[in-house]
């Protein structure tokens, strides 16, 4: 069998590139060349569900060339990185694109396939979401907090095959016809208590039992409902995750019902672990995946004639922070100076 290619070892790439491998899937890593000798050394650590495990980080690669002629045609290239790190991709893959495999979009969002496939073709793109809560707890050692499985596009030529190797390598794969479906249902979950939680470095029980915030977490969620309808893209549930009777609660109760109501399955389905933005601003790393989550829905809503308030307010504060307009500390634990903004809005 052809290997799979991954980019990326972080949480995402190490879990799916690591299971693939203890499964006897050939798996090739792409990762940066400061952590390839670390790497090599250390090998990979994967804290799965059903035991731990170690494997030789064997064979690396940390240039396209090295990737694409050392091993020969390959089977697929899964891509398993941040959002932000894709502009830097973009123009890597459209030099090789004649020599690139299908690629499995892993990132969140639901801008990222758009602008894959106009780089290399929408023939070589395949839809993907990863369900199951992965956390890194350093560079190649990751633990499965929670298993939920991933989505894949199901009417892509790959799909099938790709499937049963998911299966096999204990994955959960689902496939889904309408991908767009799946990839907005997936914001959906990715939007619940993770903006304002790092804004005010809070935890999303505290932001779920607050009256305002709780209006501001239900109006963008509606927000986003109101998008989909307007470019017909339905809600659909994801492994384990029943997004359609989270739209619901959402869509027919009062706010502070709904936030009642959804408090408890937040909590459980963050457990201990704080939203993917809090880690980014509060770990200094100087960009986030914010505009990711929010810019799609207030674009796409301007272009259908869908007010996005709320959305349009988080996609300006983030861009502040991002610039350095903004104080990563400026709203932490300062609850009115961050509602000002909403007021204004």
């Amino acid at each position: 069998m052809r290997p799979f290619l991954v980019v990326g070892a972080g949480a995402v790439g190490t879990y799916i590139g690591g299971s693939l491998a203890l499964h006897g899937y050939p798996v090739v890593w792409m990762v940066r060349p400061h952590h390839r000798a670390r790497l090599e050394r250390q090998g990979f650590h994967l804290h799965l569900p059903y035991g731990d495990f170690h494997l030789p980080a064997r064979p690396l690669v940390d240039t396209w060339e090295d990737a694409l002629e050392a091993f020969g045609p390959l089977e697929g290239l899964i891509l398993a990185v941040k959002g932000y790190h894709l502009e830097g991709l973009l123009l890597h893959l459209q030099t090789y694109r004649d020599h690139l495999p299908p690629i499995l979009s892993l990132l969140n969002g639901v801008d990222a396939e758009d602008l894959l496939a106009q780089a290399v073709g929408r023939e070589k793109v395949v839809y993907g979401t990863l369900l199951t809560a992965v956390d890194r707890e350093a560079l190649g050692i990751i633990r499965v907090a929670k298993f939920r499985g991933m989505g894949l596009e199901a009417g892509h030529p790959v799909s099938s095959s790709w499937m049963r190797y998911f299966e096999a390598a204990r994955l959960g794969p689902r496939g889904y016809v309408h991908p767009q479906a799946m990839k907005w249902s997936k914001l959906l979950t990715n939007l619940i208590a993770n903006s304002l939680s790092a804004l005010l470095d809070w935890t999303p029980d505290q932001i779920y039992r607050h009256r305002d915030l709780c209006r501001i977490e239900m109006a963008q969620l509606r927000e986003v409902l109101a998008v989909m309808r307007a470019l017909h893209i339905p809600v659909v549930n994801l492994p384990k995750t029943p997004v359609r009777i989270l739209t619901w609660i959402v869509e027919h109760l009062p706010p502070s019902a709904a936030c009642a109501l959804l408090r408890p399955l937040v909590a459980r389905g963050r457990g201990a672990k704080m939203p993917s933005l809090h880690r980014d601003l509060h770990q200094g790393i100087g960009r986030t995946e914010a505009r990711w989550y929010h810019g799609p829905v207030v674009r796409y809503g301007q272009r259908a004639g869908v007010p996005t308030p709320v959305h349009q307010t988080l996609l300006s504060l983030w861009e502040a922070l991002e610039k350095g307009e903004l104080h990563p500390k400026t709203f932490r634990h300062n609850l009115e100076a961050l509602l000002k903004h909403f007021k204004r809005g």
